[in-house]
């Protein structure tokens, strides 16, 4: 199994380079992903163009509402396995 990076120990410059570079590549063909999927409803028609522009901020809403759910639930469960442990400790009453 491979190591995983600490992220709180360490020199920062190289720990940005850790994040920053597979979130750029990410950035990357997310865009290109865009771009090509807007050449190819041109080629089709201004119909489908307008739908592509029409959709992607009901995409993003999706995504976003997704994340937050996520974030959320993360949330919770962290608090709940946090509280849990505490209160079999006798930490909390």
């Amino acid at each position: 199994m491979a190591q995983r990076p600490m992220l709180t120990a360490g020199p920062v410059p190289a720990l940005i380079r850790e994040i920053a570079i597979p979130a750029s590549v990410g950035f990357f063909f997310n865009t290109l992903f865009n771009a090509v999927d807007t050449w190819w409803g041109g080629q089709i028609s201004t119909h489908a163009l307008a739908a592509l522009s029409l959709s992607f901020p009901v995409f993003f809403i999706i995504i976003a509402v997704g994340r937050a759910y996520l974030q959320i639930s993360a949330f919770l469960l962290y608090a709940y396995v946090v509280l849990s442990a505490s209160m079999h400790k006798g930490i909390l009453r």
